[in-house]
């Protein structure tokens, strides 16, 4: 079967600063990986049973933020992966490099400190890539559409407390000096999380789009889960001085990359909503069994008038019986609430990219494609318009496709260097127009042309080598706004019509 690829252009190749990115990043990613096969043997005389260190602390201190560095450094490989190309993806893969490495480095920080400068610098870029991420997602900020180089505002803190901490760690080695510079990447850091909050915060009220809505609602939650038990135990600190930072309390922060993570993929990873859907309901099922099997022994115990042994046969067969019983409808009653609360709609979606999948198989040529392409987003959505616009080679620009019948269905056409087809190329996902006309600064130069269309959700269709066309879409024939899972079953459709 011929794919869609069989159109597609090569995308543009990157510019030097594109590359000088993609090379500082590498470089990052391979220091993290050395830090993180290195970290245990330069501490290993400090994490021995010999140590003057308790084990609450090397917890604490050392394999509590080593764990949560190794998520934060698999979560960069993994966006990395899928997204190396584009401003998000790398931005973001800095970030979790950086913050890994931190996190790697900590115990350092408070025995020897011969990673100082190495902590500081990884910290630093974290804070000020953070700072560049709030910049540009979930959406492009305005201030960034006029003022391109603004994101990078936060690398000038970040480049001071580098050169700051180099001047310490090698001219003067005074520990007095390098515990405020340690105050002062903290603070820093601190603003960076604060800003990031309010960024997303001003996208969840204020964007048109149900997408980028929804991606700010999950990052919150994130950073929410994440930073919530820390500022609990700080506040709860203040007031009893004799509460200790637990290591537990790290498993929150875990939240953050992966919520983070799942938002940057999301809408581009076809699996990405089933495998978020299972995680949810095995997490559940093992929090269940794990919690029954705590009370189980415990209630025992207490009737037994004794500790009774975790090994023993009679308490081994009962939760065997009680779980045999149970978790079948537990697993049933699990997945219809979490596809409530968190995939409404999704199954008959899912159904249909299935026979959309199957009925792709036994087509031969890209019209007859293109032909069941809009026969599906018509019958799920009914929109007023269907417009699919693909590469014309020889004249260098983007046509719409004919109808099902060879007619022509629009005579707008797209250049290659328009600003709608770069924007489509740059973003990777859908651009949400609305019945209201919020049309992004970048696209005033085609507004004419949209105009023309009738069009309010633009859903771009990747290939290998980079993107192949579009499908302009109009107002629903009902009058319903397009939702959230509508937009990602367009996507989705788009990503399967390319393969």
């Amino acid at each position: 079967m011929p794919s869609m690829p069989d159109l597609a252009f090569t995308r543009p190749r990157l510019q030097w600063g594109g590359k000088t990115n993609l090379v500082i990043l590498f470089i990052f990613q391979v220091l993290a990986v050395v830090v993180l096969m290195s970290a245990p043997f330069l501490m290993g005389n400090l994490l021995d049973g010999g140590s003057q260190y308790s084990i609450s602390n090397r917890w604490l201190y050392f394999y509590a933020p080593y764990v949560l560095g190794a998520i934060f450094l698999a979560s960069s490989l993994w966006v990395f992966s899928q997204r190396k190309n584009d401003a998000v993806g790398q931005v973001y893969s800095l970030f979790a490099t950086a913050t890994a490495i931190s996190l790697f480095c900590l115990f350092d920080l408070y025995t020897s400190q011969r990673l100082f400068s190495l902590w500081v610098v990884s910290v630093a870029i974290s804070g000020g890539a953070l700072i560049n991420l709030s910049f540009i997602y979930p959406e492009q900020a305005r201030i960034n559409v006029s003022y391109p180089s603004s994101r990078y505002l936060g690398y000038l803190p970040s480049a001071v407390l580098i050169l700051l901490a180099f001047f310490i760690q090698y001219l003067t080695g005074n520990r007095d000096y390098k515990s405020i510079v340690i105050l002062l990447v903290l603070v820093f850091i601190a603003l960076a999380l604060s800003f990031f909050l309010g960024s997303t915060l001003l996208r969840l009220v204020g964007s048109p789009s149900p997408m980028v809505r929804e991606q700010s609602r999950i990052i919150l939650w994130g950073y929410g889960i994440a930073f919530s038990p820390l500022v609990a135990w700080f506040l709860w600190q203040r007031a009893a001085t004799n509460i200790h930072l637990s290591p537990l309390l790290f498993i929150s922060t875990t939240a953050f990359p992966l919520l983070l993570t799942y938002t940057i993929l999301r809408y581009r990873t076809l699996r990405s909503n089933a495998l978020l859907k299972r995680g949810i309901i095995y997490s559940g099922l093992l929090l269940f069994i794990a919690g029954s099997y705590a009370l189980l022994v415990g209630g025992l115990s207490v009737l037994a008038g004794n500790q009774m042994d975790n090994n023993h046969p009679f308490l081994v067969g009962m939760v065997v019986f009680v779980i045999a019983l149970v978790v079948y409808p537990l697993r049933e009653g699990l997945q219809s609430r979490v596809d409530a609360a968190f995939f409404k709609g999704g199954t008959v979606y899912q159904n249909s990219l299935q026979a959309f999948s199957h009925e792709l198989t036994t087509l031969t040529d890209v019209a007859s494609i293109l032909g069941l392409l809009r026969s599906y987003v018509d019958k799920s959505l009914s929109p007023s318009r269907i417009l699919v616009f693909t590469i014309d080679e020889t004249n260098n620009y983007y046509v719409s496709a004919p109808n099902d019948d060879g007619s022509q269905s629009s005579e707008i056409h797209f250049a290659r260097s328009g600003s709608l087809v770069e924007l489509l190329s740059k973003r990777g996902n859908t651009i949400y127009i609305g019945e209201n006309r919020n049309i992004p600064e970048e696209l005033m130069v085609d507004q004419a042309r949209i105009a023309v269309l009738q069009a309010e959700l633009f859903v771009p269709v990747l290939g290998q080598s980079g993107m192949i066309g579009w499908l302009a879409l109009g107002l629903r024939r009902s009058g319903e706004p397009y939702s959230l899972h509508d937009i990602q079953y367009l996507e989705s459709l788009c990503d399967q019509a390319s393969m």
